[in-house]
């Protein structure tokens, strides 16, 4: 075979670039890829003072994105924009791996393993000013899910949680995209929770253990059978929820956020507005569940059936407390059999006590109470805008 003059030249050329361009090189900045960080990948963080976008496989090994990228391949030598998914199961799944950093938007389109025994984060951090990621469910699974060895904690930060679903998932018909079902530690900072469906606790189903959600925002998740369109907490499972936002989620019977049989939670700085269920308590049911309010509004909030009862909030109490205090305030919220259902509160049990802060319920408010709950009027506390956060 005849080949042109100095053609020879250029294949020993370009056989010389393919063996250097395998070789490590320090990662890229700002290339848009996913990183995973594990104990030997921080460690060498530390020591070399690499930058945020520096890339550590599983096993702590560093690789060159815009190498990668030149070749049509990511580290493990996989097609790019195909594995996001793998490599998220592989660092839940892997003991060493503690959180998972995602500079792009990403699909989940089968079930991920439930993580167990380890304290793990995933976080966002796209865009030119590290914002949100997308992680979509595509309404093929569901999201999270937790096991029962002891120290398991999600954290999740700075994502979008979008059209996760409980069909072909590992959760049964409950907490579409995250399931804490046998206790555990969750963390929520700067999410957005946005059309997922469940059977109930679309957005977040924890139970046992404990939750603390900060600055999120939980927007038309629906619950399809029972309670809970954002969020459901059950079984003792005690929370903190600060300035965050429940808007247009909706739930056939329970709350667009439902707490019940034990526990505690307590919410400041909450907006609920425009939620909507069948029967009990619009915006939040509470069943048997300490729980606080502090300058937290309640909005447009509805319960629709004609049997409803609490338009904004529900409490069926026997032996917890409920409390309203710190500017925490009620408007249009909506139920069809006023005033005996209660268009902003209704109460009801055996047990318990709902306590308001200010000296008064305050004349604007609708409240309808019933059955033997003591209910009390008491001074705000002295300083409302540093209240202490309770223990988890």
């Amino acid at each position: 075979m005849c080949w042109p003059r100095g053609t020879c030249c250029l294949l020993v050329w370009l056989a010389a670039m393919a063996v250097v361009i395998f070789v490590p090189l320090p990662a890229a900045r700002g290339e848009d890829t996913t990183l995973v960080r594990g104990e030997k990948g921080e460690k060498e963080e530390e020591e070399e003072g690499a930058g945020t976008a520096a890339g550590y496989g599983a096993r702590g090994g560093r690789y060159d994105h815009t190498v990668s990228r030149f070749l049509g391949l990511n580290e493990d030598g996989d097609p790019l924009g195909s594995t996001d998914e793998k490599k998220l199961a592989e660092a839940i799944a892997d003991p060493k791996v503690s959180f998972f950093v995602l500079q792009k938007n990403m699909a989940i389109l089968s079930p991920l393993p439930i993580l167990s025994g380890k304290k793990f984060s995933v976080i966002g951090n796209c865009g030119s000013e590290g914002g949100r990621c997308v992680i979509k469910g595509g309404r093929k699974t569901n999201g999270f899910v937790t096991g029962d060895a002891a120290g398991t904690t999600l954290i999740l930060q700075d994502l979008e949680m979008v059209g996760f679903t409980t069909a072909n998932s590992t959760s049964g018909n409950t907490g579409a995209a995250v399931f804490i079902p046998l206790g555990g530690h969750l963390v929520v900072h700067n999410c957005l929770f946005w059309s997922n469906r469940a059977g109930a606790g679309a957005g977040i189903h924890i139970r046992r253990g404990s939750y603390k959600i900060s600055h999120s925002q939980f927007v038309d998740n629906v619950a399809e059978v029972l309670g809970g369109g954002a969020i459901l907490a059950d079984g003792g499972a005690r929370g903190i929820v600060t300035g965050t936002k429940f808007h247009k989620n909706r739930a056939p019977r329970m709350g667009a956020a439902f707490v019940g049989i034990g526990g505690t939670v307590s919410f400041t700085t909450v907006e609920f507005k425009s939620n909507e269920v069948g029967f009990f308590g619009g915006a939040i049911s509470i069943n048997d569940v300490s729980a606080t309010f502090l300058n937290t509004s309640f909005v447009s909030n509805s319960a629709k059936e004609a049997m409803a009862k609490g338009g904004a909030v529900r409490i069926l109490s026997r032996s917890a407390n409920t409390t309203f205090c710190c500017d925490t305030s009620f408007s249009h919220n909506t139920c069809p059999q006023e005033p005996d259902a209660g268009n902003d509160i209704h109460i009801s049990g055996d047990g318990g006590e709902v306590r308001f802060c200010g000296g008064a319920i305050p004349p604007q408010w609708h409240v309808k109470i019933s059955g033997n709950v003591i209910v009390t009027t008491v001074p705000d506390t002295p300083d409302c805008t540093h209240e202490p956060e309770p223990e988890l």
